[in-house]
């Protein structure tokens, strides 16, 4: 397949059924990997990783995900899940539109809930909160890294208060990392604070 978003898309639209038949071509060979390899006792977790989301919307039509990715997706979740192992699903940007989908797929988890993409994680909670678990979600810039240690303090209460009710998180940053750019005092409150925290 072509090395960008833009060439994909055009090869698509003048070769439609090659597409297709390269993605099931993908997806059997991808399946069968799964089938040679995936063992709970070595990894109890999957994670899918696609990033399908720019900062405000979908980079892809949703009607062309529901034709080439969730399909494949609900295969992978319904062989994981046979061997035991759950699944979540990763992607950067505003995922809004496709999250309901890929809940229906089977997926027991999603990466990271990037809040600066305009996704909320009270928002998720409510909607999703008894479905799948939430992995991440605390603002990775404007709190870890600018914000002063007093209000990541803050911030990562109210995340965990709000998006760890009942359970069903997996606190971590919306980027899903912690990285150079995040002084030490905040990475260190922000440990701190999710160790101290009982709801």
């Amino acid at each position: 397949m072509p090395g960008t978003i833009e060439q994909g898309i055009y090869l698509y639209a003048d070769y439609p059924e090659l597409v297709e038949r390269w993605a099931k071509v993908r997806d059997k060979a991808t399946l069968q990997w799964i089938e040679a390899v995936a063992d709970p006792n070595d990894s109890p977790v999957a994670i899918i990783w696609n990033d399908i989301a720019f900062k405000n919307n979908l980079i892809y039509p949703l009607w062309l995900l529901e034709k080439l990715l969730f399909p494949s997706i609900y295969e992978f979740c319904q062989l994981l899940h046979s061997k035991g192992i759950k699944v979540i699903f990763h992607s950067d940007g505003n995922v809004n539109r496709a999250l309901n989908a890929l809940v229906e797929c089977g997926i027991d988890g999603f990466n990271p809930l990037e809040t600066s993409a305009g996704m909320d994680y009270r928002t998720f909670k409510e909607e999703y909160g008894d479905r799948i678990t939430l992995v991440g979600g605390l603002d990775a810039v404007e709190i870890l890294s600018f914000a002063t240690p007093e209000i990541v303090a803050a911030k990562t209460r109210e995340y965990l208060e709000i998006a760890g009710k009942r359970g069903g998180l997996i606190a971590a940053s919306s980027s899903g990392q912690l990285d150079n750019s995040m002084p030490f005092e905040n990475i260190l409150v922000y440990f701190e604070t999710i160790w101290n925290w009982h709801y």
